[in-house]
């Protein structure tokens, strides 16, 4: 079926504020920026829920639900950990409010715990995964791990640059031990945060 352009008005943040408010779950304390909503404090992974906005229903969002690394630098918080509920297509509004709060029930049910997500991530093929295994306290799998090539053969630039990472992180593992790691993935961490300003988050 053809999708058409929507005319309504785009969902604000403190219109997003509101309704998620109304289904938050006890316990965390949550942090609000823009329509992300997030788990305080902030560890080494990104708990969560965000409304994306749909480019064919300027009125509508995708809810997903977050687990996002923040141990890699980067400028902005990637998605790659988390997912649309329920499904990839769906989109939610206003107009259907009791619909969006359901579907942000089921994001706020599918957030795993932080050590739950570091397991996740540490099963895919990823340069994360390698530092999860650090972080989870699994040395010996992560030296393994970090001696392997990532990305071998592929020179694209964001490839170099995460063999560079992986190649210092094993270095300090190595050499000075799991603590300096740890301090390296902190910093990594920092810088992620910074750029997409959730250090400044009230």
């Amino acid at each position: 079926m053809r999708r058409s352009w929507s005319t309504g008005a785009v969902i604000t943040a403190s219109q997003w504020k509101r309704v998620v408010k109304t289904v938050l779950p006890e316990g965390p304390d949550w942090g609000f920026k823009g329509k992300l909503t997030f788990q305080r404090p902030v560890g080494w992974v990104l708990l969560g829920v965000l409304g994306e906005g749909s480019g064919f229903q300027r009125d509508q969002v995708y809810v997903w639900f977050l687990s996002s690394v923040l141990f890699v630098p980067r400028d902005s918080v990637p998605l790659d950990h988390g997912d649309r509920v329920p499904n990839g297509t769906s989109t939610f509004g206003l107009d259907h409010e009791d619909r969006l709060k359901d579907a942000l029930r089921l994001a706020f049910e599918r957030i795993p715990t932080e050590r739950e997500a570091l397991e996740r991530i540490a099963r895919t093929p990823t340069e994360e995964a390698r530092y999860a295994l650090v972080l989870l306290g699994r040395e010996d799998e992560a030296e393994r791990a970090l001696s392997k090539p990532f990305g071998q053969s592929v020179e694209y630039q964001h490839v170099i640059d995460a063999r560079e990472r992986q190649a210092e992180i094993l270095r300090l593992l190595q050499s000075e031990g799991r603590d300096a790691a740890l301090a390296q993935l902190s910093a990594w961490r920092d810088h992620t945060l910074t750029a997409e300003g959730l250090e400044q988050v009230p």
